[in-house]
């Protein structure tokens, strides 16, 4: 769960760094140029307050500025000297807007601090890293990634070597490793996957996980897509699936058109590899189903092919049910639709077994005795109600003593009283199997302990 979170709030970190550099320089009150600008406050002389005082009072209207007076008062601003702020007050204010807020800073606040680190360059951001540490808490590693992002948008490899030499190892090490590649990333992609594939497997890569070429793959392909694909089969060992899996499902989400996917497939079949061959059309198929349904197609009629098609449909369901039930029924050949109708079940039941149990009620030309079964048995571990509610859709004897037998011990996980009344509002029968089965499962551990 906590690589989770920091995996969100890099995300939200890369997100302020763009948003940051996008501010114009009005947005820059709170954090005064080191080189002393302009100041952006605007002061009013003493005798232009005095005369609205004198005018009106508190109700009068200030006369409006001609272009010349504006102009003549932005010159006299100009000579105003603005505040500087060393290092050591950037890294305090950046603590005091951070601090104690462990990944959970908002991103006005992340903004803002990144609005003081930006002002530093590469000598001032080294020093600030040796004033910050290597963060022992999750807010001081918040603020360190701050300050190690503006030094891998100045220096990547001198932000890559202070990771390398001054982290210890562990979580640590790996969360601010991560946050240099992905803003390197964004500036010089190739170069970063570079140095990635280039280290020893003892400094750093076998750490950082296959995960980070993710983002590599993902920053190369939106920047020069054919360099992307090229990198799959030139700069990564075949055999080394995971990071293939990665490097391919970045790759694929900068993905847009038929050709785009059509390329990609020819790359990835060079792979023999059936799990990114699965990656690349489910990703199609989200951007254009039946030009993707249309290359299954193509591609044969073996076992292969047709467990494809299974595994690209059952994606497509998660994300968008009703055409994706639909079509993959209307492809169903004479005797398939009953066990299209099971894959169809399962799936849906995963999410949300209401629709699997309205769906399969609806359909007159399938047996759906066994498969109320199935999705009520998936659905009783979560939610044993809604198990105990639709039991009477169950007619088969052992599968309603399997299901009953389930619903028990789903209810007895939160509460023994809750699964003794659920047994109490069944049949005599039903609830004699139910404590013969258990009763059996208890002799058999003791027999085998």
């Amino acid at each position: 769960m906590k690589l989770r979170i920091g995996a969100l709030w890099l995300l939200s970190l890369i997100g302020a760094y763009w948003f940051g550099a996008t501010q114009v320089d009005s947005d820059l009150d709170s954090a005064p140029d080191l080189s002393a600008p302009t100041s952006q406050h605007t002061n009013v002389p003493k005798d232009q307050q005095t005369a609205g005082v004198a005018g009106g009072g508190a109700g009068a209207e200030e006369p409006l500025l001609t272009r010349v007076d504006a102009l003549q008062q932005e010159s006299s601003e100009a000579d105003q000297p603005a505040t500087v702020l060393s290092v050591d007050d950037v890294v305090n204010k950046t603590r005091q807007l951070l601090q104690g807020t462990g990944f959970a800073s908002s991103m006005a606040k992340i903004v803002e601090a990144y609005q003081l680190v930006e002002l530093l360059d590469v000598a001032q951001v080294t020093d600030a890293l040796d004033m910050l540490g290597t963060g022992s808490s999750s807010g001081e590693m918040q603020i360190t990634q701050l300050y190690l992002s503006r030094l891998a948008e100045l220096a990547p490899m001198q932000a890559m070597d202070y990771v390398i030499q001054q982290f210890e190892g562990g979580r640590s090490k790996i969360m601010a490793a991560s946050t240099v590649l992905a803003v390197w990333a964004e500036k010089a992609p190739q170069a970063a996957l570079d140095w990635y594939i280039n280290q020893p497997s003892e400094t750093l890569s076998d750490e950082l996980g296959s995960p980070v070429l993710y983002g590599l793959f993902a920053s190369i392909a939106r920047q020069d897509l054919n360099q992307a694909m090229n990198n799959l089969t030139t700069s990564l060992d075949s055999d080394n699936f995971k990071e293939i899996d990665m490097a391919i499902r970045g790759t694929v989400s900068a993905l847009d058109s038929t050709e785009d996917f059509e390329l990609m497939l020819e790359k990835v079949q060079v792979l023999d590899n059936d799990q990114a061959l699965e990656i690349v059309m489910s990703n199609w198929i989200d951007k254009d189903p039946y030009a993707a349904l249309a290359k299954i197609e193509s591609l044969g009629d073996d076992a292969r092919a047709k467990e494809l098609e299974q595994n690209v449909f059952r994606n497509w369901m998660f994300k968008d049910p009703d055409t994706a039930v639909e079509t993959y029924m209307q492809r169903a050949e004479p005797g398939e639709r009953q066990g299209r109708a099971k894959l169809v079940a399962q799936t849906l039941s995963a999410t949300n077994p209401q629709k699997a149990i309205d769906w399969l009620q609806k359909q007159s030309d399938i047996n759906p005795d066994g498969l109320f079964s199935d999705v009520l048995e998936r659905a009783s571990f979560r939610n044993p109600q809604f198990a105990e509610d639709n039991l009477q859709l169950v007619t088969e004897p052992d599968n309603l003593k399997s299901l009953a037998s389930n619903i028990y011990r789903s209810y007895g996980r939160y509460s023994q009283t809750k699964a003794d009344a659920f047994l109490a509002r069944q049949p005599p029968k039903l609830r004699e199997q139910v404590l013969e089965h258990f009763k059996k499962i208890e002799e058999y551990r003791k027999n085998n302990q």
